[in-house]
């Protein structure tokens, strides 16, 4: 008696479920006639396939259209079977939904998936299909170049909305944007003057037990940028010269006295992702440089506190280093600005002694961050 209980209790419960799921619908048929009744749709690989009712199921073979509400389901022949979709917008070019996926469907290309990425549950399309269906339309073309990295649903729809308002052309059109980039010159050069502080970190502990110390470095410089046409001109070139000027530190323990002189000149050779989608008049980027640091008159000059007559003078060789910086270019008036953010790993300095104070190791540690302005003309 209990087992017989519990099983009508669950089939009572799958029952109430069902009967739950179950939505009103109008169909309409084939014969032009039309049902009121409630039913589920039975999905195959994210496509209704057919039409469950509370004593039956149906398939599309012939049902030409379900409406839900304000909701319109349109049967539609898809690959090797008849699936209902939702109809999202309708003209010459209309667009659909099957659960997450959208389509597109003219009368020159049938129905065609079109493909995304999803961004916090967000669609994102890719443009490739979109640009095939709307290639006779010169506005939508145009629409879509806009759009082309931030193609959301949205953007989609407006594009569709332009598309069916247009007076189409038989001829294939190119947008306006993409005849500009093809006939401007494979490389653009650019020229730019800066100036620029680093806060320079130095650590001399392989000299002397000496804590490491901060100093600040006056910066100015030149650059030349080299655009090309690579990764639809995201992609940058540079080289930059930037000349630092002298600047003096005196630093001391209880045996010894350092004091050091840093003039520098940096020669970088860079290459810089620019993120151009985001805003026509700032453009943010990222980026990695490698050149040489010429030493070309910083010093050590180390003497003893007991022993005035006791003393070594250290020269600073030439170094290869390398920077990963982030900036952004600003359009002010018509006028380019270039802010850089520049990081300088730990970098290991050797050094030539030239007298002989007894001390083994013959190197320095730095690390900085600089800022620079550049002015481009």
């Amino acid at each position: 008696m209990k087992t017989i209980l519990t099983f009508f209790c669950i089939t009572l419960l799958s029952l109430n479920s069902f009967s739950q799921q179950l939505m009103n619908m109008t169909i309409f048929k084939t014969d032009s006639s039309q049902i009121k009744t409630s039913g589920i749709f039975i999905y195959e690989n994210d496509l209704i396939k057919n039409i469950r009712f509370e004593n039956s199921n149906s398939n599309l073979d012939n049902i030409t259209k379900v409406v839900i509400e304000d909701k319109s389901y349109l049967v539609k022949d898809y690959g090797w079977g008849r699936y209902l979709f939702l109809q999202i917008s309708s003209g010459e070019l209309s667009l659909y939904k099957s659960k997450s996926n959208y389509y597109l469907e003219n009368s020159k290309f049938g129905l065609k998936e079109i493909a995304k990425k999803e961004y916090l549950n967000y669609p994102v399309f890719k443009s490739g299909v979109v640009s095939l269906f709307i290639n006779n339309c010169k506005l939508a073309v145009n629409k879509l170049e806009q759009n082309a990295t931030n193609l959301t649903l949205r953007n989609l729809k407006n594009i569709i909305k332009i598309y069916n308002s247009c007076n189409l052309e038989s001829e294939i059109q190119i947008a306006d944007e993409a005849i500009e980039k093809s006939m401007a010159p494979i490389e653009k050069i650019e020229f730019g003057v800066s100036l620029g502080l680093m806060n320079l970190n130095t650590d001399y502990n392989n000299i002397i037990d000496i804590s490491a110390t901060n100093t600040i470095l006056t910066s100015v410089g030149a650059k030349l940028y080299f655009h090309s046409n690579m990764l639809d001109e995201n992609l940058d070139f540079n080289i930059s010269v930037d000349y630092f000027m002298k600047n003096k530190q005196k630093i001391n323990n209880l045996d010894y006295t350092l004091y050091s002189e840093t003039q520098l000149t940096k020669l970088m050779l860079g290459t810089n992702y620019l993120f151009n989608n985001l805003n026509t008049n700032i453009k943010p980027y990222i980026g990695i440089s490698g050149g040489i640091i010429l030493n070309s008159n910083s010093s050590i000059f180390l003497t003893s506190n007991s022993n005035s007559l006791t003393y070594t003078n250290y020269t600073t060789n030439n170094e290869l280093c390398y920077n990963i910086n982030a900036g952004a270019v600003f359009n002010i008036l018509n006028q380019k600005i270039d802010f850089l953010i520049e990081y300088q790993p730990k970098l290991d300095m050797s050094i030539l002694k030239s007298s002989s104070l007894n001390t083994e190791n013959n190197s320095y540690n730095i690390t900085g961050i600089s800022f620079r302005l550049t002015y481009v003309f």
